[in-house]
């Protein structure tokens, strides 16, 4: 195959910009022959590295209630009321994305929010940045009360009573503890994000997912 008629960057100075470029399989070639592609003028560069990048969380959260996009707290609680409606109190309702400055009015989000329509199933909403997480009251029962860590915020009420929402240490612990998604569906997931990945010119990624078992995810696939 021979891509033509485009701006090819190599990013290598002996010839930055050449006028196309030959494939051979999962090979670049010098020359080439086969199905000519007519670029119309569009720019081919080599394929992506993401230099920081937590995978399996990112791939995982694919399969979640997706709340990146919700404009209010009512969207968000619209749902994860979805995702709620018959789910059994001993399932996990999962969920990322959320970050209350993008909703109008701006305000904290609180498990009063999602208890009228969760329940007694818990769920758990990770933000947008993975640095808060967001409870219901079924959620913070399973904790049994221990929900401080040092360099954590437990997030409180007038009262002192937890609105559920934990931040920093507070969140990654509960999670750790109570919030457990399977080596194998981390599997699933990334074979799926690593087509997703590709097709968006990403070729290679620096994983930072330890925490979670990068590892041996990779290794399995």
């Amino acid at each position: 195959m021979i891509l033509e008629n485009g701006v090819v960057r190599t990013l290598d100075r002996a010839a930055d910009v050449v006028e196309s470029l030959g494939i051979s399989r999962e090979l670049v070639v010098d020359g080439g022959a086969g199905e000519r592609v007519d670029l119309d003028g569009c720019c081919v560069v080599p394929g992506f590295t993401d230099a920081h990048v937590h995978f399996p969380t990112w791939s995982i959260a694919r399969r979640q209630v997706r709340l990146e996009d919700c404009r209010t707290l009512e969207d968000a609680v619209a749902r994860v009321s979805a995702a709620a409606g018959g789910a059994s109190p001993d399932r996990w309702v999962l969920g990322f994305g959320w970050r209350s400055l993008d909703w109008t009015p701006a305000r904290p989000p609180s498990r009063w929010d999602l208890d009228p329509v969760t329940g007694e199933v818990p769920v758990a909403l990770r933000s947008k940045d993975g640095h808060s997480l967001w409870v219901n009251s079924a959620a913070l029962a399973r904790a049994g009360g221990e929900l401080a860590a040092d360099g954590g915020v437990v997030e409180t009420d007038a009262h002192g009573e937890p609105t559920g929402v934990l931040r920093e240490e507070a969140a990654w612990r509960f999670q750790k503890r109570l919030v457990h998604v399977s080596e194998s569906a981390y599997v699933d997931a990334v074979r799926d994000g690593i087509a997703v990945a590709h097709a968006r010119g990403v070729t290679a990624v620096h994983d930072k997912d330890g925490g979670v078992g990068a590892v041996q995810i990779w290794q399995e696939l």
